[in-house]
């Protein structure tokens, strides 16, 4: 089944899909431990200790790939966020400054830890983020895509487009979706910006019905991708052309 079909069952019972898969054992047991045990942790010291929790706080913020990186997450999360000199101020990607003050751990310690409603919100995060990470038998378009629909009108809501760069999975559909090399990142951001914004604009984002026709050419582009690679088609710069006439047949060269 095509990415793009895939899709488009999703924004019909994807809310049916997501608490049948909450039902599976494994993510029951994880989200259970974790409403039970965090209330329980004493110090930010005794949290990061506990990896089944940090899967649950991690993964609620898409930063699954920081459980190799404990020295570094923990920087993020106890550092002084108002301070310039911190770390979560020198990193671009906006979901480590989202997860620093969720947890507030250098402002308040553990006491959210204590909130009934704030270990709910996490692990109800932590639910959606594995949710589309195993959307489609892992299909990373697919998990990318949910996520855009999902994220993007609060990350554009201020019509800042270094804010839709600084996401790692919102820049990648934007430039994919595009057809921007993947060599920009070579330029400057300024640079950057200016040809993005030369295509689409930030404000764009905030509308709905554009989102899921930017969506739609994004995925079908990644499915002609596929059927390329598997008929031995070479690299989609130089079979694009392929791509771009399914789009054209459906209506949704919108972008050019």
């Amino acid at each position: 089944m095509s990415s793009l079909l895939l899709f488009r069952t999703l924004q019909n019972s994807g809310e049916a899909q997501k608490q049948t898969y909450a039902k599976q054992p494994q993510m029951q047991r994880e989200i259970d431990y974790f409403l039970e045990n965090a209330k329980k942790i004493e110090s930010p010291e005794d949290f990061f200790k506990d990896r089944r929790l940090m899967q649950v706080a991690l993964g609620a913020f898409g930063l699954d790939q920081e459980m190799n990186y404990t020295a570094r997450i923990k920087a993020v999360m106890t550092q002084d966020p108002e301070a310039k000199e911190s770390l979560v101020n020198r990193m671009v990607e906006p979901r480590y400054k989202q997860i620093s003050e969720a947890f507030d751990f250098f402002g308040s310690g553990v006491e959210n830890l204590k909130d009934d409603k704030f270990l709910k919100d996490i692990a109800d995060k932590f639910l959606t983020n594995q949710f589309e990470k195993n959307l489609g038998g892992g299909n990373e378009a697919l998990r990318e895509a949910a996520y855009f629909r999902r994220k993007v009108a609060e990350v554009a809501e201020d019509g800042d487009i270094y804010k839709l760069m600084g996401d790692k999975v919102m820049r990648s559909v934007i430039t994919d979706t595009l057809r921007i090399p993947k060599e920009i990142v070579n330029q400057s951001l300024e640079r950057q910006a200016k040809v993005i914004e030369s295509k689409v604009k930030a404000e764009d984002f905030k509308d709905p019905a554009f989102v899921d026709k930017f969506l739609a050419r994004f995925l079908t582009q990644k499915d002609a991708e596929a059927q390329l690679a598997n008929m031995g088609g070479g690299s989609f710069g130089s079979s694009g052309q392929i791509a771009l006439q399914l789009l054209q047949g459906g209506n949704l060269n919108i972008l050019v």
